[in-house]
């Protein structure tokens, strides 16, 4: 039986975000050690979650994220928010502030590419964000941590399919391809 990859599509921070953002989150996870803490090199806005793909699949994805179009857009990251209960929180994130609409576009896109290529269509709703943490054990209490860092926007001008590797001392996300940004009149 082929080996399956953990897949999915994302956004990468440009690496001044990311260096930015390291001290950042080194020191929220001293005060909230309950929770597992996003390495700064892996910070990413995931536009679709792809699970664990066979080789085939994984060539049928690739081929149609090929084929996705849309233009560059600017983003920009402001603030922290929770998903879950507000004292134990699943899930911390960096909210997107600017870029939302051009995000939302683009996730739409890559989802009609993975459904093209034969995937189940995504059960959950888009919601642009950046993962910085996730809960280690339910009902662990998240403490009031610093403000993130001010970040310029940036532009977008690629999106990423990554292979997540959960085997490795800590997950990693490696990319697998980018793929640039451009309308149908601009190959």
């Amino acid at each position: 039986m082929p080996a399956r990859v953990r897949c999915f599509v994302g956004l990468a921070l440009p690496d001044g975000h990311r260096a930015a953002l390291a001290a950042h989150l080194e020191g929220c996870a001293l005060r909230a050690p309950g929770y597992r803490w996003v390495a700064a090199g892996d910070l990413h806005l995931t536009l679709r979650f792809l699970g664990g793909l066979e080789p085939a699949q994984l060539d049928r994805v690739r081929r149609a994220l090929a084929r996705v179009e849309g233009a560059p857009f600017g983003i920009a990251l402001d603030g922290m928010g929770t998903f879950g209960p507000r004292l134990s929180p699943r899930v911390a994130w960096l909210r997107v502030s600017d870029g939302v609409p051009a995000c939302t576009a683009l996730a739409e896109a890559v989802e009609t590419a993975c459904r093209s290529a034969g995937l189940e269509p995504e059960a959950r709703p888009f919601r642009a964000h950046v993962t910085v943490a996730r809960q280690r054990r339910e009902g662990e209490h998240l403490p009031p941590l610093p403000p993130a860092p001010v970040l310029p926007p940036w532009t977008v001008e690629d999106f990423v399919l990554y292979e997540s590797r959960p085997d490795l001392p800590s997950t990693r996300y490696l990319p697998i391809e980018r793929y640039p940004l451009r309308t149908s009149s601009g190959r």
